[in-house]
């Protein structure tokens, strides 16, 4: 089996991220059928695609998860872990308006910081079954509510019967 680079996938087989047989047809040992089927990640890469095959394949969970008690326990360890994330990101740029050291903001150690946030929050999405396709249409649908939201003139902050809330576009 031929280990290619990270910035290749299978493009055919989910099972697989950059394992494929040395003749270039895939290596995922669930005979999908793919081949060649390697593609740099530049031309499609998916986001949960690649995190459902991480998770299956080298840290060994089954996802997504039908228990209600196991889906509750793996979201919630995906989302302690996400907000240790979130908290490191704080220690990456200045924003303590009492400091006396000069303004900075690490880019790239808040990049990471960030994308090891999304690592767990794909990991919550995975485990509920979640596809990029179906992660695509929500976020495009809350960014167009979001345009309606503002455009309306009338979006209030406010939630919980305390006025007109964010239920109300």
């Amino acid at each position: 089996m031929t280990v290619y680079p990270e910035n290749y996938y299978c493009k055919t087989c989910p099972h697989a991220v950059f394992l494929h047989n040395p003749d270039g047809s895939c290596g995922c040992g669930v005979n999908c059928g793919a081949f060649p089927a390697i593609v740099p990640t530049t031309e499609a890469w998916r986001w949960l695609q690649s995190t459902l095959a991480l998770q299956t394949r080298v840290f060994g969970y089954t996802l997504p998860v039908t228990d209600p008690t196991e889906l509750s326990k793996y979201l919630s360890w995906n989302l302690l872990a996400a907000y240790q994330e979130l908290g490191e990101i704080g220690v990456e740029f200045s924003w303590k308006p009492w400091a006396v050291d000069e303004p900075f903001a690490a880019r790239e150690r808040i990049r990471d910081e960030i994308v090891d946030v999304m690592h767990f929050l794909g990991n919550m999405l995975v485990a509920m079954g979640v596809s990029d396709e179906e992660l695509e249409e929500a976020y495009q649908d809350k960014q167009a509510k979001n345009k309606r939201r503002k455009e309306s003139g009338t979006y209030s902050a406010r939630k919980g019967g305390l006025g007109d809330g964010s239920e109300n576009e």
